[in-house]
């Protein structure tokens, strides 16, 4: 039955892009690719689509109201050249991995939030839990080499989530869902302004949003393993989070505006045992200044970020994991700004320039008792501890020039980035025996990143664009002096030796608007990586698996992506996608297992792809939308094959899913949907021996908007 709803999908995709050429003969103002719509992020200066040098892709709030997501990263898994990886349960996952352009970590990506960056310093990726589709108003994903104007991290691209705005009147929306495993969700956001007596006098220039999120679900099994003990001891990953966002704007006049944004992260998810599971808490705050006037704009954000995860973990030696072993405390902190101003050189030519600056402190403190593996009988473990502790500065300063010589616009940019890590220390004890009690040297280091990029209107149908940039990632704090678990049960020894990885981008795209209601979009990209940072492993000679971060000599991405959308109707709108993606090692000297008599030498790792990255990846999907019947949307999602490990020893089989979304306006206040995940019941795994999904789900939701 899979099988036919394969073959039947599959011939819909082609169908899709045959009614699309077919477009030619309609009269419609839509342009499903929003090739005319404005977005800041790709130069950090308002260009509408048509106008940048690279791949962008503008979801905004209706678009994102018409999915089945809970967070942000599950509206982006329909996207082209982007790859979601919520595996181990799922919506309970512990983690989610947002990787673009074949770089298989989500450090790779920068992610920013109103203008500031939320990736974690201390680690690279973001927790995307922390961001519930409710206070979403767009989100910008600009794919390719980025590090030119967003330094650290842009190697495979950027993505911009901006929140909603205030209201002029008073408005209040209130979202209640149940659905399988037991899952609640409940959200309320109100949005005004503030009255005159609570606003000081300011003339109702003082507008907020305030939104409450909270989700609950008992989960399932996700391990599917062939661990005994393993199996015998999972338990329904559950979980429970608490999203709290208040945001105030002023506007201090007609052009410019003050807002000041706090958010507050609580959540508890398990990881699949009764004595494995993570508590979360983060705060951030967020100050905002922005100025468009006839003769300068400018942009600043002032950040801040305080969290604490920690991490309870059992050990499957300590009576078939049903005691705890250890509890890890990781805090951090994280705190900068950034300044952007722009202005006419002339008629033709707008200047950019700015500043960035971080700072951020990382602890990994772990208490509790190590377990060897495969201990002698009888031997009791004693306690242990281990602590790590690193600080890092970055600094840098960019600079952009946009010139415009009618058809052809030309974009030139260039970053320098700054960094210092110290402080780095590393401490531990294991069974009374101190192994490890070290302090490293700092290290510092400056990279240059340009990038040149152009647009060449063709006609008023046909839009060609190219860029070449280079872009890098400085190692961030734990692969520098932690010894961290991630996933759970792999443990990834920091390296201070390591070395930044940088890549040089090529890319290159046509748009074609056909008619007045479609447009095709296909892109071709290539990345020549050098040090590419990974953790492949060795067998100690107890037979257990040691990882550590180390940097790969040269890896190559390379991919085609093509997009198509079509607006049959004013009613009904049709999509596809279609990823073509290439990895390989070319070279790799030094990896750490070979001092150690280990298989993985260099030449074992020559030709292999890069982990969890499909080779062929589709999406397709519909949109019906009538207010005075239905809306219903259909999204399809096809992934290929791929690699879980750098070893190629261990592949994950292709999965074909989808999301079916119900719903209907009862009133002017009041929506009824029904949401339907997995819609073919196939449950698929992201990490190896873990679902990511439990098969087919459902959810009703009922929505009131005052």
């Amino acid at each position: 039955m899979k099988g036919k709803l394969a073959i039947l999908c599959w011939a819909a995709s082609i169908w899709f892009i045959t009614l699309s050429v077919q477009a030619q003969e309609l009269e419609s103002q839509n342009q499903p690719l929003n090739l005319g719509e404005v977005v800041v992020t790709a130069t950090k200066t308002e260009r509408v689509i048509e106008d940048v040098p690279a791949s962008v892709t503008l979801i905004k709030k209706e678009d994102i109201e018409k999915t089945t997501a809970r967070y942000v990263d599950d509206v982006l898994r329909n996207e082209a050249g982007i790859d979601v990886d919520r595996g181990k349960g799922g919506l309970s996952s512990p983690s989610t991995h947002v990787r673009m352009r074949g770089f298989s970590h989500s450090r790779a990506v920068v992610v920013m939030r109103d203008g500031a960056p939320i990736n974690r310093a201390i680690c690279g990726g973001a927790k995307w839990d922390e961001i519930p589709v409710d206070i979403v108003e767009k989100i910008e994903v600009v794919r390719g080499a980025g590090s030119s104007l967003y330094g650290s991290g842009a190697m495979g691209g950027v993505i911009n989530i901006f929140t909603k705005e205030p209201t002029e009147e008073l408005e209040i929306s209130l979202d209640s869902a149940f659905g399988t495993h037991n899952t609640w969700e409940e959200s309320l956001t109100i949005s005004g302004q503030l009255p005159d007596k609570l606003a000081l006098a300011l003339e109702d220039r003082l507008g907020y949003v305030l939104s409450y999120n909270h989700l609950e679900t008992d989960g399932f099994i996700p391990y599917c393993g062939t661990d005994a003990v393993f199996r015998k001891a999972s338990i329904d990953n559950y979980r429970e989070a608490d999203n709290i966002f208040a945001k105030l704007v002023y506007d201090i006049d007609d052009a410019s505006s003050l807002s000041l944004t706090h958010s507050y992260w609580d959540d508890e998810v398990s990881m699949g045992r009764k004595y494995n599971h993570m508590d979360l808490e983060r705060n951030r705050t967020i100050l905002g200044y922005k100025k468009e006037g006839e003769s300068f704009d400018i942009t600043a954000n002032l950040f801040y970020l305080d969290e604490e995860f920690v991490s309870y973990m059992d050990h499957k030696m300590y009576d078939s994991c049903n005691k705890l072993a250890q509890v890890r405390h990781r805090p951090g902190k994280d705190t900068g700004f950034n300044l952007s101003l722009s202005f006419p050189l002339t008629e033709n030519q707008i200047f950019t320039t700015g500043i960035d600056y971080r700072w951020a402190k990382m602890k990994d403190i772990v208490e509790g008792k190590f377990a060897k593996p495969k201990p002698p009988k009888g031997i009791q473990f004693k306690d242990g501890e281990e602590k790590a502790e690193g600080k890092q500065h970055r600094a840098s300063i960019f600079v952009q020039d946009e010139i415009n010589f009618d058809k052809l616009m030309l974009n030139l940019s260039a970053r320098g980035d700054w960094y210092k890590s110290y402080d780095g220390y590393h401490y531990k004890k294991v069974a009374g025996t101190v192994e490890e009690d070290r302090e490293y040297s700092s290290k510092d280091d400056w990279e240059f990143n340009p990038k040149i990029g152009a647009v060449y209107h063709l006609s008023e149908a046909t839009t060609l664009r190219g860029s070449i940039g280079r872009a890098f990632q400085m190692p961030y704090l734990y692969s520098l002096y932690a010894t961290t678990e991630c996933p759970p049960g792999k443990e990834n020894v920091g390296n201070p030796d390591l070395d930044p990885e940088y890549t040089i981008g090529y890319e290159l795209g046509i748009d074609q608007k056909i008619g007045e209601n479609a447009t095709i979009r296909l892109t071709g990209f290539y990345n020549d990586i050098d040090d590419y940072m990974e953790t492949p492993y060795w067998k100690t000679a107890s037979g257990r698996k040691q990882y550590k971060w180390s940097n790969i000599d040269e890896v190559v991405t390379a991919g085609v992506e093509l997009e198509g959308e079509y607006k049959v109707t004013d009613n009904l709108s049709l999509f596809a996608n279609y990823t073509y993606l290439e990895t390989e090692i070319n070279k790799f000297n030094n990896p750490p297992g070979a001092s150690q008599g280990s298989l993985y030498t260099s030449s074992a790792y020559k030709g292999n792809e890069l982990p969890d990255q499909a080779r062929h990846k589709v999406n397709w999907g519909l949109t019906y939308s009538n207010p005075k019947i239905l809306t219903v949307s259909l999204k399809c999602r096809y992934v290929g094959s791929r690699w879980d490990d750098l070893e190629n020893t261990k592949k994950l089989e292709p999965y074909l899913t989808a999301d079916l979304l119900l719903s209907r306006k009862i009133t002017d206040f009041m929506e009824l949907s029904l949401e339907i995940n997995d819609l073919f019941d196939e449950s698929w795994q992201e990490d190896y021996g873990w679902f990511a999904s439990s098969g087919r789900t459902f959810m009703g939701r009922v929505k009131w908007v005052f």
